[in-house]
């Protein structure tokens, strides 16, 4: 199992490290063109890669009883596989490139709220059931965002039935940057947060590698999302 463990855990660090540097080049690139819809491919299966590793590496963390870690592991595998999903689906059903390609993305739309409100629900229980300190205070925290899907999670059911992809692009783009700052958590958390000084982790900063990646990320994401409504509005008609 050990032996197991490590390959999962090597797999999974070495997906995501290229895909953090796929990011980057992507975010740079121009949109539209060949390289960026080959390259996007390429950091799509490699995040997907870094899910499923993920998600084999929550249940090892939950056979070796440790419980907290695995808890946060499904959140972020789940929280990463939404955005990362709806931003590919979102094209193939604005393009209708496969059969009933709308219905699935409004179907995989709610499923995916559904499962991260719930284990968002799971989250704020536990961290209340172990006395909300340290860690504990961190499942509550980032339970209370699944919790916080509540929100899309009405607005996806209401959406169900629509054909509307008017703003695929805008979902394009917030899904592809979302993923980015699941992932960019996930390495600040379990990767280089262990190189950092005891007086960074064992302080009141501790908390920075776990907020710092959302806070940047859901900035960066606005800047791009206007700055391309920008250029659309700017299109002779």
């Amino acid at each position: 199992m050990e032996i197991l463990s490590q390959i999962i855990l090597i797999s999974h660090i070495a997906a995501g490290f290229v895909a953090l540097a796929l990011f980057w080049v992507q975010a740079g690139s121009r949109k539209g063109t060949a390289r960026h819809r080959t390259l996007g491919k390429l950091y799509v299966q490699l995040m997907w890669a870094v899910v499923v590793s993920a998600v084999l590496l929550c249940i090892v963390s939950f056979i070796n009883g440790r419980n907290v870690i695995a808890t946060f592991l499904i959140f972020i595998a789940l929280i990463t596989a939404k955005p990362l999903w709806l931003g590919v689906a979102v094209l193939k059903a604005k393009k209708g490139q496969y059969n009933k390609a709308i219905g699935v993305y409004r179907v995989g739309h709610v499923s995916f709220n559904l499962l991260i409100v719930s284990t968002g629900a799971a989250m704020v229980g536990y961290g209340a059931y172990l006395g909300g300190q340290g860690f504990a205070m961190l499942l509550i925290i980032f339970g209370g965002l699944g919790l916080a899907n509540m929100f899309d999670l009405w607005s996806s059911v209401k959406a169900i039935n629509s054909d509307d992809f008017s703003e695929w692009t805008k979902v394009h783009i917030v899904g592809m940057g979302t993923s980015g700052i699941a992932a960019h958590t996930a390495f600040l958390v379990f990767g280089a947060n262990r190189f950092l000084p005891e007086a960074v982790t064992q302080s009141n900063w501790s908390f920075v590698p776990w907020l710092a990646p959302t806070v940047v990320g859901t900035i960066l994401i606005r800047i791009a999302v206007t700055k391309y409504q920008a250029r659309q509005t700017k299109k002779p008609t």
